[in-house]
């Protein structure tokens, strides 16, 4: 039965490949989801800093009128 054998084995071959090939879509999804939580967080950053910056002018002139 060595034809079993090779088969079996052709089949295992084939599974591993399938599944390397499945982590690796899986590994380059998360990637990219990582890559897009930094972005975001990047930006919401700079948006706050852009936000705190143009207010404090304004609360600096009502704290100074008290």
């Amino acid at each position: 039965m060595p034809w079993l054998e090779y088969v079996s084995e052709e089949v295992k071959k084939k599974k591993d490949i399938s599944n390397n090939e499945l982590l690796k879509k899986i590994s380059a999804e998360i990637n990219k989801q990582e890559q897009n939580r930094d972005l975001l967080t990047v930006n919401s950053k700079a948006f706050i800093e852009d936000a705190v910056s143009s207010a404090l002018p304004a609360l600096y002139s009502i704290v100074m009128k008290f």
